[in-house]
């Protein structure tokens, strides 16, 4: 794995904190869990290496990095996102109820659980089509919590990924 950029993890220690805060005093409601997945979204807009919401992550369909390239000896480095998806490989509403019911033991572990469920796929529009509308915010029923990748695996879009570093 890539070294993680120090916004990205000053980002995810928060919203551990938060997590943590909302938890041991039960303020649940429907404001703090849009809190939640909205910084969740924000933390995935940093980039794990602190490049952005779409060269920040290392996990691209290979017809999104032919897109990327093309675009780049056209555009001089500006990634024209119209085609381009920004995919949670978890969804953010699954991801939010797991940090505000899974039995944590401190912070560091809520922020560890974080990081481990903040990997995001950068695909293009016609690909993120093929993604069978169950599974755009939920994992496929007989998920068995560790493959982040099984939305993609179950909608045969897995094998087209790969890790750019």
């Amino acid at each position: 794995m890539t070294d993680l950029h120090p916004r990205y993890l000053d980002w995810a220690s928060q919203l551990a904190d938060l997590i943590a805060t909302v938890r041991q005093q039960n303020l649940r409601n429907e404001v703090v869990v849009w809190a939640i997945r909205l910084n969740f979204r924000k933390l995935a807009d940093i980039g794990l290496n602190g490049k952005g919401k779409y060269r920040g992550h290392p996990h691209w369909t290979k017809s999104a990095f032919d897109y990327l390239q093309k675009a780049d000896a056209v555009q001089r480095g500006r990634i024209p996102t119209n085609l381009l998806r920004h995919e949670h490989a978890i969804p953010v509403a699954h991801v939010a109820e797991e940090l505000l019911t899974l039995p944590f033991a401190s912070t560091d572990a809520i922020a560890s659980h974080i990081l481990a469920r903040s990997v995001v796929v950068i695909m293009t529009e016609q690909e993120a089509d093929r993604i069978p509308f169950e599974l755009n915010k939920a994992m496929p029923h007989a998920w068995d919590g560790i493959d982040v990748f099984a939305r993609y695996r179950a909608c045969g879009l897995y094998d087209s990924i790969t890790r750019l570093f």
